[in-house]
C-alpha cells in the first residue's frame, strides 16, 4: 500500500484531465498526476509531471502503452483500463488482471504504478461484485465513475469494494465529498449517510473529522480525477476549512 507518511491528507489528491498551464503554482501540491489518453503518450513531455495512463482499449491495450511510456521516459504514476464487457463483468476483469501480470512479467509496467480497473455505471450486482473479487485478488485499484451517477449507487459501490479492502480512485465528484463518503464507508456507516456526504455540501462531507482519519483515508482513495479548475476549487475548499491558507 501506498505509504501516507510525511504528508497532508489533501496532498496530491487530485488527477488532473486537461491542460495543466492554468494551475496556479501554488495548488502544485494538490496535483498528483496529468491524466493522458494513450493515443496522445507520443506527444507527451517527459519531462512533466506523472502521468496517469488512460487505456483507450481493452486487456490487450495494457503492455503497449506503458512500455512506451517507459521508452519515452514518461513517469507512470497510474494506468486505468476500464471494463467493456457489461455481459460478463468477471471474464473481463479476469482478462485484465492477465494482461497486467504480464505486462509487469515482461517488464512493461513496473510494480509500483496503481493499475485501476475502471467499473461501469451500474449496480453492484452479482456479477459487478465477482469482477472487484478478480481485482482485488491481484491488489489492484477499482475506478468508479462518480460524476453523474446516483450518490446511493456510488455508497453502495463503496461498500462493495472497501468490504474487499481494495483502494479505489474515483472520476469526477468534489474531492472533499469523496473523502468524506469514503470515510463513512470504510467506518461502516450506512449508504444514506455516504451518500449525503456526496450530494451534501463538499466541507461538510469533512467537518468533524480529524487529521488521522483524513490521512487513513488516503490509503483507500487513490486518486480524484478532475478537469484543470479542479485544484482552484479544492484549494478553495481547504481554505473554507480553515486547513490551508
Amino acid at each position: 500500500m501506498e505509504s501516507t507518511e510525511h504528508r497532508t491528507w489533501w496532498s496530491g489528491l487530485l488527477d488532473v484531465a486537461g491542460p495543466l498551464d492554468a494551475i496556479d503554482p501554488t495548488d502544485a501540491d494538490l496535483v498528483a498526476s496529468r491524466v493522458v489518453l494513450d493515443t496522445d503518450l507520443p506527444g507527451t513531455d517527459p519531462d512533466g509531471p506523472p502521468v496517469t495512463l488512460v487505456v483507450s482499449g481493452g486487456a490487450g491495450q495494457v503492455a503497449g502503452p506503458s512500455a512506451l511510456a517507459a521508452r519515452r521516459g514518461v513517469p507512470l504514476r497510474a494506468v486505468r483500463v476500464t471494463l467493456r464487457d457489461p455481459a460478463d463483468l468477471r471474464g473481463n476483469a479476469r482478462r485484465v488482471v492477465t494482461a497486467v501480470e504480464a505486462a509487469r512479467v515482461e517488464g512493461a509496467l513496473a510494480d509500483d504504478v496503481v493499475v485501476a480497473v475502471g467499473m461501469p455505471d451500474a449496480e453492484p450486482g452479482a456479477d459487478w461484485c465477482a469482477a472487484v473479487d478478480e481485482i482485488a485478488a491481484l491488489e489492484l485499484a477499482v475506478s468508479l465513475p462518480v460524476e453523474g451517477a446516483d450518490p446511493l449507487r456510488v455508497a453502495a459501490w463503496l461498500e462493495a469494494v472497501l468490504d474487499r479492502e481494495t483502494p479505489v480512485t474515483v472520476v469526477g465528484g468534489h474531492p472533499l465529498a469523496v473523502l468524506g463518503a469514503v470515510r463513512r464507508a470504510f467506518d461502516g456507516e450506512g449508504a444514506v449517510e455516504v451518500a449525503g456526504a456526496l450530494a451534501g455540501p463538499p466541507t461538510r462531507a469533512v467537518a468533524g473529522m480529524d487529521e488521522t482519519s483524513l490521512v487513513g483515508v488516503r490509503r483507500w482513495l487513490r486518486g480524484v480525477e478532475t478537469c484543470p479548475d479542479g485544484p482552484a476549487v479544492l484549494a478553495a475548499a481547504l481554505a473554507d476549512l480553515g486547513v490551508r491558507a
